[in-house]
């Protein structure tokens, strides 16, 4: 066997691997012998046919399945052994004639190409400037978030005469069409003078309104009186349609007492509005450390970029790769490598100088670094639904369901190694602390 590389250029190579007959002709006649005995052939009892009759029949599959499986052990092992460096996976070199193993032949050639991964020199020290933010909590945030939870936990309450800010319940009727059980909120209507019509009702008034002015659209009305989709769709302009009144009520934000306190924290750590406030700032900050979090790995993963410079990678090797890795993807056409090709190649190039990073820096991922990893992902997602005080047996058993998928477990094992790369960049760049208000905070999302 003799395997040869050859550097077309700094980001592409060929390997030229050469088997002689004695390289694979043991393995070959090997798997023959074990296969006979598990191959059934007509006339001969199951495992007892002759080798040369198993060669016969299936001797060409066999020399196939050991030729391509040397290939790709020899291959593998080459490119560990030697630590190169690919991106993607080596594909067969253009010029590569189809092998012929129906002949007797005494060496076999194969060429294949190679991507290679740009060197990449990033030190992770005081000359790389990282901004780190605090939002600031002041009282009217808390405010609003108080606000927020007290809307949260309300309910309607039964008022005498309606406002702009009631719900309605009734009869609603409209030519063939009647509900007995209708609903309108008058705050969701946008015609003013269509909402005018609804206040200053009480049970037992009447209201006439233009359908399609106070629910411009289908859905809306399709809801309100219990059709189909089509027959929503089919009313016309300006038709009529009447609502009799069976109950009013207003909506009322939850109060500040201690139903509600029991209700948000069992364990009794709120007991008036001054702990709870304390406790609103407390959870304000720790939401908005995931988000100063988050921004510091933006603003982290930018400066790492901007000092690793411009490089370039192998494209027309990626193209080609890519191209291979979807042959049998329906929706991959040309026309979506050249939309996608630029941001692959972006968030390639990351990869490359991250991975090149945790390299240098000798940076391990071990089972737990993704199960945590998982865990605050998990955490994140329960968060914007509202559920911080998720039971930990809860969170861990969702997190262990995250990385028993394989492709799941992948995208996580790379969000463990960012966290760790951004955790060293905190503790060994110039991290410049700013304090920022909430709004300027957003706006830093809107930039880029």
């Amino acid at each position: 066997m003799n395997i040869s590389k050859e550097n077309i250029d700094a980001l592409n190579a060929t390997l030229t691997i050469e088997f002689d007959k004695a390289d694979y002709e043991p393995k070959v006649e090997k798997a023959i012998k074990d296969y006979g005995k598990r191959v059934a052939i007509k006339g001969f009892r199951p495992g007892h046919a002759p080798v040369a009759m198993v060669k016969k029949f299936y001797g060409k599959a066999i020399l196939v399945d050991q030729v391509n499986a040397l290939v790709g052990e020899t291959l593998t092992n080459y490119i560990k052994d030697n630590n190169i460096d690919i991106l993607g996976e080596p594909l067969p070199n253009k010029d590569q004639q189809p092998i012929d193993f129906d002949a007797d032949i005494d060496s076999i050639t194969f060429k294949f190409d190679l991507g290679l991964s740009p060197e990449i020199n990033v030190a992770i020290d005081n000359n790389l400037s990282i901004p780190a933010y605090t939002i600031t909590v002041d009282e009217a945030a808390i405010d609003e978030q108080v606000k927020n939870i007290t809307s949260r936990h309300g309910s309607h309450v039964p008022s005498e005469v309606s406002t702009p800010d009631s719900l309605l319940k009734g009869v609603v009727t409209s030519g063939e069409f009647k509900n007995d059980k209708g609903l309108i909120s008058v705050t969701v209507i946008k015609d003013e003078q269509q909402k005018a019509l609804f206040v200053g009702k009480k049970v037992g008034d009447t209201v006439e309104f233009d359908l399609r002015k106070a629910c411009p659209e289908a859905h809306e009305i399709q809801y309100l009186l219990e059709i189909s989709q089509e027959q929503a769709d089919a009313i016309a302009e300006g038709t009529t349609a009447t609502l009799t009144i069976a109950e009013v009520s207003e909506f009322k934000p939850a109060e500040l007492n201690d139903e509600l306190f029991k209700r948000l924290y069992p364990d009794g750590s709120v007991t008036d509005e001054a702990s709870f406030r304390a406790k609103v700032n407390e959870q304000l900050v720790s939401s908005n450390k995931m988000a100063e979090d988050f921004r510091f790995n933006v603003d982290a993963r930018q400066a790492i970029m901007n000092a690793a410079g411009e490089f370039n990678l192998p494209e027309e090797f990626l193209k080609r790769w890519l191209t291979v890795v979807n042959k049998d993807n329906d929706k991959f056409t040309p026309e979506v490598l050249t939309d996608e090709f630029p941001k692959f190649v972006n968030d390639l190039k990351w990869q490359v100088v991250k991975n090149r990073i945790a390299k240098n820096l000798g940076v391990k991922i071990e089972f737990q670094d993704v199960l945590d990893f998982a865990k605050k992902t998990a955490r994140a997602q329960f968060m914007q639904y509202g559920l911080t005080n998720l039971p930990e047996e809860q969170l861990e058993q969702y997190a262990r369901n995250m990385v028993a998928n394989e492709e799941q477990r992948n995208h996580l094992a790379e969000g463990a190694v960012e966290e760790k790369l951004f955790s060293i960049a905190k503790q060994n760049a110039n991290v410049e602390q700013k304090t920022i208000s909430q709004e300027d905070f957003g706006k830093l999302f809107a930039n880029n």
